[in-house]
């Protein structure tokens, strides 16, 4: 039995309920948590849509859960860390809680990295498999219609051929797959009349600081972002250490997921002022890294010692709400 057996569904129940009081905490508290920014190529970003605060965060709370439930799906379809794969899913919904922002209201943070599990699951289920055009143009058709309101999803085309090089899945055609995928829904709402050529623009920003009431909030949340990078980064290189010595499957796909996970972290740092969207993809990626050291190393009592990353980014989470 792993020890990733051991935190069983009773822990995955307790980190769901954690996240939760969060997300209700960041919703109640009126949190002023509002990114200027997620700009689309042609259509008003999420930021933007009048939809009622209770409902936003309703839907963005239901889309949260969805992607945790994605996640423990996908993990259980291609064992990517081996055991019940309970942790994984219970790390990124606690660690991704612990950001205001991202809980309080509807953002398209949630919505990339729901579209980042489909693509990444329609790129797995071809490993090294001689013919994935067809996946590889849904996964960038996804991208595109998601690039038209945030053109963060543009920017994960390039992690996507890499981990389809990775999967030995990504050939030529493959490539023109991609291109056609990215034009369609482009050509079509051009085509059709739905989109005015008119309002294709450059993304325009605010600064990330602009609409925030408690700069204490902000650089508790940059802090939080800070950490879980870095640890990620660090665990992920100790994890590929033992991987390369294990089965070649999971490696692979263990890394593709890290790839996406160092790619949005790059994107958060050179993309600052749009930094919300990225965050959820990144710490996807980061709970992976974590439930995989459990998953490969035979820690003592390990629930004791998923206590402390819980109290810190419950700590951090409280930290960024409070005023001043």
């Amino acid at each position: 039995m792993t020890r990733t057996d051991q935190f069983g569904r009773g822990g995955l129940a307790i980190a769901a309920l954690i996240a939760l009081a969060m997300s209700a905490a960041a919703f109640f508290s009126g949190t002023p948590h509002t990114i200027s920014g997620e700009p689309g190529v042609c259509l008003p970003g999420v930021n933007t849509w009048q939809i009622p605060h209770l409902a936003s965060w309703i839907i963005n709370l239901a889309l949260y859960g969805g992607v945790a439930l994605a996640v423990g799906l996908l993990d259980k379809e291609y064992n990517i860390i081996p055991g019940s794969g309970t942790l994984w899913p219970a790390a990124f919904l606690v660690m991704t809680a612990s950001i205001p922002w991202l809980t309080a209201k509807l953002t398209s943070s949630i919505i990339l990295a729901m579209a980042n599990t489909a693509c990444m699951a329609l790129v797995f289920q071809r490993f090294r498999q001689r013919n994935a055009t067809q996946e590889f143009f849904i996964v960038a058709t996804i991208l595109s219609i998601g690039s038209m309101f945030q053109y963060a999803f543009l920017l994960m085309i390039p992690a996507y051929i890499i981990v389809g090089v990775m999967a030995k899945c990504f050939r030529f055609k493959e490539l023109l797959a991609m291109l056609m995928g990215l034009a369609a829904p482009y050509w079509v709402g051009v085509g059709l009349g739905l989109i005015p050529l008119e309002q294709f623009t450059m993304p325009s920003f605010a600064s990330l600081f602009d609409n925030f009431q408690s700069r204490g909030g902000l650089y508790f949340s940059l802090l939080n972002m800070a950490l879980t990078v870095v640890m990620a980064f660090i665990i992920g290189l100790q994890n590929i250490m033992r991987l390369y010595a294990g089965n070649s499957r999971r490696r692979i796909l263990t890394m593709g997921i890290n790839v996406l996970g160092l790619t949005c972290s790059a994107c958060m740092m050179l993309d600052f002022n749009n930094i919300t969207a990225y965050i959820a993809t990144a710490y996807l990626a980061a709970a992976m890294t974590l439930a995989d050291l459990f998953a490969m190393h035979n820690f003592p009592k390990p629930r004791l010692l998923l206590l402390f990353p819980t109290a810190l980014y419950t700590a951090l989470f409280i930290l960024a709400l409070l005023p001043g």
